[in-house]
């Protein structure tokens, strides 16, 4: 979905906007995959993420939503995704995570050993090292699992 960084959970905002290659990305992940959300989102508990989901049509596509709010850790910090992997009952070798922050979403996790990809929408530069690559489109996850 796209952040407008306006004030207030994002359920509530008065435009939600969802990129156009994501429904039918998160269908077919959807078919293989638990698909989660991890978001640092301040004012939104689990609850408002899916509202927001919802109303951008995707919220069928996702399973477990953590959030920073009641996670009590923000990403990238390793309490974050210890929480979620306790939760989701799945080790590191076991999950994926995609973002679109490098520095929250990529090299926090490859350090925990948990593979990761990070979508770059805004621009050319590809980053790949030790666990993780890049990707500019999220239509690209479907060549990738």
């Amino acid at each position: 979905m796209q952040d407008y960084a306006l004030p207030g959970p994002m359920h509530e905002w008065a435009k939600v906007r969802v990129y156009e290659d994501v429904p039918e990305t998160l269908s077919y992940l959807a078919r293989k995959y638990t698909l989660g959300v991890a978001t640092n989102a301040g004012t939104s508990d689990a609850e408002a993420v899916r509202k927001a989901l919802e109303r951008g049509g995707i919220g069928r596509y996702i399973g477990p939503i953590f959030a920073m709010k009641e996670v009590g850790f923000m990403k990238p910090q390793p309490g974050f995704f210890d929480y979620a992997m306790k939760k989701l009952g799945q080790t590191e070798s076991e999950i994926c995570m995609v973002g679109d922050s490098f520095q929250n979403d990529v090299l926090g996790v490859v350090q925990l050993g948990i593979a990761a990809i990070w979508l770059n929408r805004g621009g050319p530069e590809i980053r790949r090292g030790h666990g993780y690559s890049t990707i500019h489109s999220f239509s690209d996850l479907k060549d990738l699992f």
